[in-house]
């Protein structure tokens, strides 16, 4: 009679412990900030341009389009002067799988047929990116959203020189 509690404890003990490890891997995925991936410091640098009207274009405060917004974020956080348009900021860097996207990372879209890249925003995180939009000015999207998720041309990851 004595081995029988033992024996229920035993399945138990067994069951806490998987459940421990189960909780562990799930910490473990989750991705660790990585050096120079400070989503909280791009963050700030963005909150003042929230709301920023969308001007073709333009480059300042009273309006700018979405590869001048990038430009300007780019060279305050990474410190990194980028080409003024899309097309060209589409070149730069190395291409990235939407799977591997990080903090910073540059996605592009392409709005209408038949241009290629013609809208660029800096990825935030958790599948949100900030960018100049024509309806909203600066804004932070949803890339899930099914008209950034149709359009959606890649990422590009930028380096210091």
């Amino acid at each position: 009679m004595v081995k029988k509690p033992h024996i229920l404890i035993l399945p138990v003990l067994l069951a806490l412990a998987l459940s421990s490890c189960a909780n562990s891997s799930r910490i473990r995925q989750e991705r660790a900030p990585r050096a120079g991936d400070n989503c909280a410091a791009l963050e700030s640098a963005i909150r003042p341009w929230l709301g920023t009207p969308y001007l073709y274009g333009g480059t300042g405060e009273r309006g700018l389009d979405c590869s001048a917004f990038v430009q300007i974020i780019y060279k305050q956080y990474r410190g990194i002067d980028l080409p003024r348009t899309t097309t060209l900021q589409y070149a730069a860097g190395e291409r990235v799988q939407r799977g591997n996207l990080r903090c910073g990372d540059l996605v592009f879209f392409n709005n209408v047929r038949g241009r290629g890249v013609d809208h660029v925003g800096i990825y935030l995180g958790r599948d949100r990116f900030a960018h100049a939009s024509t309806q909203k000015g600066v804004t932070v999207s949803d890339l899930n959203n099914s008209y950034y998720r149709k359009r959606y041309s890649g990422a590009r990851r930028l380096r210091r020189p």
